[in-house]
């Protein structure tokens, strides 16, 4: 029982970090996250990196049932979203759903 909490606790902040990460995104391409801002953020970046580096490589392949091609979620997801298997929907799903919603660009898998 307490691994579906620890499951439930690290989707939630991978989630959580996504949307800050994009805001981030957004705020730089936007030029408004210079100097100070930018360098406060940069720890965040780097455990948000290695958290998505964690979270493919254990929860994503167990999901996806294949082993990592690539280093990060996004790269895998983009690779699937192509396809037209389960791992194809449950990437566009994701994207749909999750993803998108808080990236900039509309999409995050484009």
């Amino acid at each position: 029982m307490i691994w579906l909490y620890i499951l439930l606790a690290d989707l939630y902040l991978f989630f959580i970090m996504y949307v800050a990460s994009m805001a981030m995104i957004r705020a730089h391409s936007e030029r408004k996250l210079n100097g100070l801002l930018w360098v406060l953020c940069l720890p965040f970046v780097a455990i948000s990196i290695v958290l998505d580096f964690i979270n493919n490589v254990i929860l994503f392949t167990i999901l996806f049932a294949e082993l990592p091609r690539e280093w990060l979620v996004t790269a895998r997801l983009k690779r699937h979203a192509r396809e037209h298997t389960f791992r194809g929907k449950i990437a566009r799903w994701l994207d749909s759903f999750v993803l998108a919603p808080f990236d900039h660009t509309g999409s995050h898998l484009d």
